[in-house]
């Protein structure tokens, strides 16, 4: 349609770096959350002040939610969504990891899992029976 061969999509922080660029307002990355160079207030096209949201940069409507107990990070209600998914997640991966590691040291302390050499041969039960046949392969029946 427009000379491109397949929809990509693009990570989450190179879309808001040319989000970012695309609304002229300067800002930097530091250690996963984004921080303003500027205050959390602007002036709109009127001249008025008005308060932007801490994730997104965008201006405040009438209704705004902050973390918790602090006031002065304030977001929109879906900015704020996606904070707490981001953080949901986040504890997620760690738990899940913690959870794998001790997994692993209690299968590794006390012997648990399949190994190839754990796996019973029936050989010396059927020498000992007197089967007359050990088998060298794959052996099947035959029904008459």
């Amino acid at each position: 349609l427009w000379g491109l061969s397949a929809v990509t999509q693009k990570p989450e922080r190179v879309v808001r770096t040319e989000f970012e660029k695309d609304l002229g307002r300067a800002s930097v990355l530091k250690q996963g959350s984004w921080e303003a160079e500027d205050e959390a207030e602007e002036a709109d096209s009127d001249g008025e002040a008005c308060v932007l949201c801490h994730h997104c940069r965008l201006p405040l409507g009438q209704l705004a939610y902050g973390d918790g107990n602090d006031t002065s990070h304030l977001m929109h209600g879906e900015c704020r969504a996606q904070n707490f998914i981001r953080e949901l997640r986040s504890k997620e991966q760690s738990r899940l990891e913690r959870q794998s590691s001790l997994k692993k040291s209690r299968h590794e302390e006390f012997d648990i899992g399949w190994k190839p050499t754990t796996i019973p041969r029936n050989m010396d039960p059927a020498e000992k029976l007197g089967c007359g046949f050990v088998p060298k392969g794959l052996c099947c029946l035959k029904v008459q």
